[in-house]
């Protein structure tokens, strides 16, 4: 079984050569100093070549044995591109991001569930950051929290018509005096 996926990696690899000194040989000819005619059968024969040679790679690609191997290299691959931190805190739910719980999970030896969360702009905004939570076993007030990849949605940003957040702590910040005045106008300057 191994023998044979290396012999049709092989193939796939010789194919995959074919086409390039196939497109090669197309732009040299179309350089070169030939006849119109010449130059159309090469196209011709050449585009025929190349099409041959995708469905053939096709055909390969589409009979190649997935092993288990290659997926959990990939799986193992993806998981190296992404940004892993841990944290312990006492307030894993307030780290200025929004979360959608999908999922918790009881592991072997811990005490407490580990929950599992994924931005809430995972559809609209294709935001791939996730983040585990779970309580410490010695410590039960105290959260390990991981995340997993980087916030892509920037759900904090401010548009035109949003008070930005230093001029909201601005705005109710009590003055000197002692009095307090609180105003929700739709305006602001």
């Amino acid at each position: 079984m191994e023998t044979d996926s290396l012999v049709v990696n092989a193939v796939i690899r010789e194919l995959q050569q074919a086409q390039h000194l196939t497109a090669q040989l197309r732009s040299l000819v179309e350089l070169g100093d030939y006849s119109y005619a010449l130059k159309e059968s090469a196209k011709v024969l050449s585009g025929e070549l190349l099409q041959t040679c995708n469905l053939t790679l096709s055909k390969l690609k589409s009979q190649a044995p997935k092993s288990s191997m290659m997926k959990q290299k990939r799986k193992q691959l993806a998981h190296a591109h992404s940004v892993v931190r841990k944290q312990v805190t006492a307030a894993p739910y307030d780290d200025g991001h929004q979360w959608r719980k999908y999922g918790e999970k009881l592991l072997k030896g811990c005490i407490f569930k580990r929950s599992y969360y994924r931005c809430t702009y995972s559809g609209d905004r294709r935001c791939q950051a996730k983040k585990q939570v779970q309580k410490q076993a010695g410590t039960p007030t105290l959260f390990e929290v991981i995340y997993e990849g980087e916030h892509t949605c920037n759900p904090m940003s401010t548009t035109d018509h949003e008070m930005p957040p230093s001029d909201i702590l601005t705005a109710i910040s009590p003055p000197h005096d002692g009095s307090f005045l609180l105003h929700f106008g739709s305006t602001y300057s």
